[in-house]
């Protein structure tokens, strides 16, 4: 599966008069070769953040919030569930879920956990 950019897709799809989306009886305005094309042209997602572009917003202990959790991959390439973390003094770590290791700087990329199952309506 190829996880594309929806915005870049609708930019490339030919504006009319007619709305594209909502007028299904007009789809002869690009013919399935075409769709498929533009698919194609499309860029893909990366859902990857690498740590050098830039770090997720710290989980601050000072205050009371919950702390908002990662998936994270190590330099070894292992992933891990792993939260953001910034001391009163400003010092940052990652802390992996329910071990507590703290890694200094393996974590090389990361990105938002999705959100959880919510029974059939998923399906």
């Amino acid at each position: 599966m190829r996880l594309i950019d929806a915005d870049a897709l609708k930019e490339l799809i030919p504006t009319t008069d007619v709305d594209f989306f909502e007028n299904c009886r007009n789809c002869s305005l690009l013919s399935e070769e075409q769709v498929l094309e533009l698919i194609d042209m499309t860029p893909t997602v990366d859902m990857w953040i690498p740590c050098s572009e830039r770090l997720p917003e710290p989980n601050r202990h000072d205050e009371l919030n919950v702390d908002v959790y990662y998936l994270a991959q190590t330099e070894f390439g292992d992933m891990i569930v792993a939260s953001y973390n910034e001391s009163h003094e400003g010092t940052k770590w990652w802390a992996q879920m329910y071990s507590y290791r703290i890694f200094d700087d393996e974590i090389v990329a990361w990105m938002p956990l999705p959100e959880l199952y919510k029974g059939g309506e998923n399906e």
